[in-house]
């Protein structure tokens, strides 16, 4: 019996019924109803792309282990490193290779929780990678016109040069800043202060509405199995969270985090995938499937189709 993935929601369909056979107890037959075979179910992955990226993403291939350009002060060189990949059908939302590392039989890293599919269970901070869903959503609200600029000066609040910075107004950088932008360059150079004046015009509250329109905290693991669930997938603010923010005067200096992918957030590469899918489909979302015509009509974001246009040029 199937126990999670495919295996366990797909179970019915794979087995088939056993047949009956009904008799009273004097041995005359009353009923008898024929077994059905189990079905096969077709999966929509590449098996050719993800045997690919199963090479690529092994530790002998090279680029899963610390290397000495990494730059990295912590781990020794030769360490493993654990990620996940996945590739979606842009059009479709079909999942055409879906690869977690260290996978089962990796001996390199037998401590790296190796059952742990990290493409659609593993959940991690968005970082920049929200800036160009946080870009759309602005403009589509209307918070950020045609054409208008945003000034860098380094630092968000005006008398805290600490915090809620630019990445690049660091000493090592020599504090430079990335002066004033259009969404495009803001995009292209990732300036945090930029989108820490969007998320902010957006308000907290409607910027994570905003963001779960793009698939942020929906259950995507169950739905990519087909089977039915309920709750939120990652970590994403709730009412009790929103409130003790606003009690605490810490709202603002969220909002500009969230605008940039940090606080309290996290999602899993197939959320990040699918949000990027919903761009490139110039803003309908549809939820992953792992299994062939299992696939959804999907949901119009009604987005400003410049700011998306935008949004792909700068990315």
């Amino acid at each position: 019996v199937g126990k999670r993935g495919i295996e366990s929601s797909m179970e019915s369909t794979l087995r088939g019924k056993r047949g009956e056979v009904v008799k009273h107890r004097n041995g005359e037959e009353l009923k008898r109803s024929m077994p059905v075979g189990g079905k096969d179910v077709s999966v929509t992955l590449d098996m050719k792309l993800q045997a690919k990226i199963e090479a690529i993403m092994s530790y002998d291939f090279g680029l899963m282990q610390v290397q000495p350009w990494h730059g990295n002060t912590v781990l020794p060189e030769g360490t493993p490193l654990r990620g996940a990949v996945v590739v979606l059908d842009a059009l479709t939302s079909e999942v055409l290779a879906m690869v977690s590392t260290p996978a089962l039989q990796d001996e390199h890293d037998v401590e790296g929780y190796p059952w742990l599919n990290r493409a659609a269970q593993g959940f991690y901070p968005p970082g920049s990678i929200i800036k160009p869903l946080v870009l759309v959503s602005a403009m589509t609200d209307g918070k950020l016109q045609q054409g208008e600029e945003i000034e860098c000066v380094g630092h968000f609040f005006k008398h805290v040069k600490d915090a809620a910075r630019c990445w690049i107004y660091r000493p090592k950088y020599n504090k430079q800043t990335h002066g004033k932008l259009k969404p495009v360059e803001a995009i292209a150079r990732s300036c945090n202060i930029f989108f820490y004046e969007l998320g902010s015009r957006l308000g907290f509250e409607r910027l994570l509405a905003w963001l779960q329109n793009f698939g942020m905290s929906k259950p995507l693991s169950a739905a990519l199995t087909n089977t039915e669930a309920s709750g939120t997938e990652g970590h994403f603010p709730s009412n009790l969270d929103i409130s003790s923010l606003k009690d605490r005067g810490a709202l603002a200096f969220e909002t500009v985090s969230v605008s940039i992918g940090q606080g309290a957030l996290t999602w899993s590469p197939l959320h990040a995938a699918a949000a990027y899918a919903t761009l490139a489909r110039g803003g309908v979302w549809k939820a992953p499937t792992l299994i062939v015509n299992q696939g959804q009509n999907g949901i119009d974001l009604q987005l400003d189709q410049e700011s998306v246009k935008l949004a792909l040029e700068g990315l």
